[in-house]
């Protein structure tokens, strides 16, 4: 081993000090619909975990639909993001290319 070279927990050392929740937050911040996905995601499977109890349907059925809900509203938070880029990214761009101004 050089001198040169770094020992291999420098790299652990430096995640720990940048911090694990600076991460996510950066990409919240980078992209809210994955925060909207995972914020709804929760409150759909609290809402079918809260709603059980009261509910006269047998627990498979009642498990397989909450999950359905769950995963419907992730699937249309991607879809709408996805849609949102492309519009954004390359539509716009395409169908209303930008003019350099001559000086």
């Amino acid at each position: 081993m050089s001198n040169n070279a770094e020992p291999k927990d420098m790299d652990f050392k430096r995640a720990y000090e940048k911090g694990s929740g600076r991460g996510v937050m950066e990409r919240f911040r980078k992209d809210p619909l994955t925060g909207l996905g995972i914020t709804g995601w929760c409150g759909i499977v609290a809402y079918g975990i809260y709603s059980f109890k009261n509910s006269k349907k047998s627990a498979a059925y009642h498990v397989i639909e909450t999950r359905l809900y769950a995963q419907a509203f992730v699937l249309g938070a991607i879809s709408v993001g996805v849609g949102y880029r492309l519009v954004v990214n390359d539509l716009i761009p395409r169908w209303f290319p930008k003019k350099e101004v001559e000086a």
